[in-house]
């Protein structure tokens, strides 16, 4: 259930990076028209499709996580359980629970007024189990340079 709490902040501030990447996208168009009201509008047709375009892919990026990568990672999660037998860790039955899970949240979501609210707590978890995971890799490879530092420090 941490990834549901830490999912819901982590969706606010995605959020908040959506408005931040608006704003930043209307300065640097601001920018530009200053610059092409200025005459150099070829440094302005460089500032646009230089950061625009980067501006762009990063948003749509990040909105088709939001959509979709969320939701799959929810469903590779919360379904292994329905497949738990000895061999659970093999790549097919991995598949066949995140198959199943995805079936089984298309048609959740697919229930009247119930199904929004499903699918919020689906990206909200995913989103949580996302971040978690990605702090949890940080600090394993930290704690691991330190590990390391120490053995060759002890040779030393």
């Amino acid at each position: 259930m941490a990834d549901l709490g830490v999912g819901a902040a982590v969706l606010v501030a995605i959020m908040n990076v959506f408005l931040l990447l608006l704003a930043f996208y209307m300065l640097l168009f601001a920018v530009g028209l200053g610059l092409v009201y200025l005459g150099l509008w070829q440094i302005a047709a460089a500032l646009w499709i230089l950061f625009l375009c980067t501006l762009s892919a990063l948003a749509v990026a990040l909105w088709l996580f939001v959509l979709y990568g969320a939701k799959v990672i929810a469903c590779y999660a919360l379904f292994p359980w329905l497949f738990a037998n000895k061999e659970s860790k093999s790549f097919w039955w991995l598949a066949l629970s995140l198959l199943t899970g995805a079936l089984v949240y298309t048609l959740l979501r697919a229930i009247p007024y119930l199904g929004s609210l499903i699918d919020l707590l689906a990206t909200a978890f995913g989103a949580g189990a996302t971040w978690l995971a990605w702090r949890h890799r940080k600090r394993t490879r930290r704690l691991g340079r330190r590990t390391s530092n120490a053995a060759l420090t002890s040779f030393a």
